[in-house]
């Protein structure tokens, strides 16, 4: 009859219209978001700027208060894990170790900054020597490997690992490495230098 057609009509109307409001909130919804996460983008890392003119300048306190601010007000983002290679970088400085752990533990586990990854990666392996845990550097060295480093940050952090067998009575072990190091093609002049200081160690 016409009154169902109608009626079926108005039913489907009603369901259509609710289905537009609904992608219509969810498109709403998704744009604020990106905004945000723009917005925040951009906020920490001017943030960021900041910071590392603080840091680039000595000035280590206030550094160390822009990056805890960074880190609490934009968790998640690139401008946070930079932050915390930094704060580890500065608790290093001033032998706070346990701190430094934390932070570039932190780091480690959410930054794939190859450089900053092998810096972090060569503080954690010293921190472990000054806690005389030779093994443990070790351990931490061999990190490397899960991370995507160029062919010159493996052959620094190669470099630190011969020092390390160095330090803990194994000359054997040490040679290995520094001859492997030293077959290589092109090496830059800084690695070399430390290749025959540590050549000249054993």
């Amino acid at each position: 009859t016409i009154d169902s057609i109608e009626s079926k009509f108005e039913e489907n109307k009603k369901i259509i219209g609710n289905a537009a409001i609904f992608v219509f909130i969810v498109m709403i919804s998704g744009y604020i978001f990106l905004n945000k996460q723009n917005q925040n983008k951009s906020e920490s890392s001017s943030a960021l700027g900041v910071a590392m003119v603080a840091y680039s300048n000595m000035d280590y306190e206030n550094a160390k208060f822009q990056f805890e601010s960074i880190s609490s007000s934009f968790p998640n983002t690139g401008s946070a894990h930079t932050s915390n290679f930094f704060l580890g970088k500065i608790a290093y400085k001033n032998s706070d170790l346990v701190n430094s752990e934390i932070y570039l533990n932190n780091f480690l586990n959410e930054s794939d900054d190859e450089v900053l990854v092998c810096g972090a990666i060569k503080i954690l392996a010293d921190i472990s020597m000054i806690n005389k845990n030779a093994e443990k550097a070790l351990m931490i060295l061999d990190k490397a490997k899960i991370y995507k480093l160029s062919k010159l940050l493996l052959l620094d952090l190669k470099i630190v690992k011969a020092s390390v067998m160095i330090a803990k009575g194994a000359p054997k072990d040490a040679l290995t490495i520094l001859d492997d190091i030293n077959n290589q093609k092109k090496i830059p002049t800084h690695l070399k230098q430390r290749l025959e200081e540590l050549y000249g160690m054993i």
